[in-house]
């Protein structure tokens, strides 16, 4: 829980504490407020409940913190006039039902470079602590949710690469990507059709063993066994998984920047 959340906002709804996954995307072409909405009636449509929304306090201001944001419970006949209204800024949603517990759906922050350019990621954050300290069973569930909201997030033409992150790991969007010292791990990810084919295709022989769906939208590789059906695995870290996560930002940044 941030050291700023107002717990008393939503007494029937508790912030995603301990460890967490996030489901992330990044859209090039949509504002930051169509990015939210998109991103939230997907998990609408897979039978999240939206519980509330926190927008800025002043119209204008860059991705803040809880303490500065207006937090309040809101229900989903409320969304479309918190949408249409300009003086509303919406920076997050706060959700329950998808996964255990609560959700959060958050523009990622990101550096005053990339603003000039780029597209604020969107990133849906929720509690793992069963899929972290829970059985097999609990790690497949979780990782099956994960890999499904991403694969429907990613559905839409206007995601061009999407993730799933686990702790400590952030969405960033393409110009932060020519940062080596960002912290965005490509292991389990969806690259859509904004990456040319041929270019897919050199990330796809870096990842030989890895599972791989192609689907009408792009292709889907994911290195870890909870978050694919096959349960495959490929070793990450090491020189060799450096190599493999250096092209896929090099690849995001050729096709994106």
């Amino acid at each position: 829980m941030p050291s700023d959340w107002n717990p008393q906002v939503f007494p029937d709804w508790r912030w995603p504490g301990g460890p967490h996954l996030t489901v992330g995307v990044y859209r090039p072409r949509q504002s930051d407020e169509e990015n939210l909405v998109a991103t939230l009636h997907t998990l609408l449509g897979l039978g999240a409940v939206l519980k509330g929304v926190g927008t800025a306090q002043v119209p204008g201001e860059p991705v803040v913190s809880a303490r500065d944001m207006k937090v309040r419970p809101i229900s989903l006949s409320d969304l479309d006039a918190i949408v249409a209204d300009p003086t509303q800024q919406i920076h997050q949603f706060y959700i329950e039902g998808y996964f255990d517990g609560s959700s959060v759906v958050s523009l990622s922050p990101m550096s005053d470079e990339a603003a000039r350019t780029d597209r604020h990621p969107v990133s849906v954050f929720f509690n793992a602590w069963d899929f972290e300290m829970g059985d097999e069973d609990d790690q497949a569930r979780i990782g099956d949710r994960a890999r499904r909201l991403l694969l429907e997030l990613a559905r839409s033409p206007e995601v061009a690469y999407g993730a799933i992150l686990g702790e400590g790991w952030w969405m960033y969007p393409p110009t932060e990507l020519t940062d080596d010292d960002s912290s965005i791990y490509f292991g389990d990810f969806v690259l859509a059709d904004w990456v040319a084919a041929e270019d897919r295709d050199l990330i796809l022989a870096a990842f030989q063993g890895a599972y791989v769906e192609q689907l009408e939208f792009g292709t889907y590789i994911s290195v870890s066994e909870w978050f694919n059906p096959c349960h495959l695995g490929l070793r990450a870290g090491g020189e060799r998984g450096a190599e493999r996560e250096a092209l896929v930002r090099r690849v995001l940044v050729k096709n994106l920047t």
